[in-house]
């Protein structure tokens, strides 16, 4: 079974404008609602306070910094996400090491595709906690 993103709002944490853009359009064309897209995890963080989004696409690197504590702060929110980035998997700390990353550079349409997929995990799930039960499976996509 395949949901949709018609009608979901989707959080864009990207620093890389044109990705960013090119991102926000695809999801659009999926009929997402597009939150963002935040250059920075304080400008995330002030978008989730008006808006609680229903997942998440976060590049790792912004500007320097790391998201890995919003990451920390969605799940701990119960919101799903994904990781679009060109950092490695050895970067990223054990406690994400099973959140689906598509590694850049990446069509967007297979973010679109990744981002259904965690999507109806979640759904499928029934958990407040996405990243506990889909450990199972969590290919990278390339």
């Amino acid at each position: 079974m395949t949901v949709s993103l018609s009608g979901r709002t989707v959080l864009i944490v990207e620093d890389e404008y044109l990705i960013a853009t090119d991102l926000a359009y695809a999801l659009e064309g999926a009929d997402a609602i597009i939150l963002g897209p935040a250059p920075t995890a304080a400008a995330a963080r002030a978008l989730i306070e008006r808006t609680r989004p229903d997942a998440a696409v976060l590049d790792i690197a912004l500007h320097g910094e790391t998201v890995f504590d919003l990451a920390d702060d969605l799940q701990s929110l119960g919101i799903p996400f994904l990781f679009a980035t060109g950092i490695g998997p050895a970067t990223v700390p054990p406690e994400f090491s099973h959140v689906l990353r598509c590694e850049k550079p990446v069509p967007t349409e297979k973010i679109v595709q990744a981002l259904e997929r965690v999507h109806d995990q979640r759904l499928s799930d029934r958990s407040p906690d996405l990243h506990e039960n889909a450990t199972k499976s969590r290919p990278e996509l390339e």
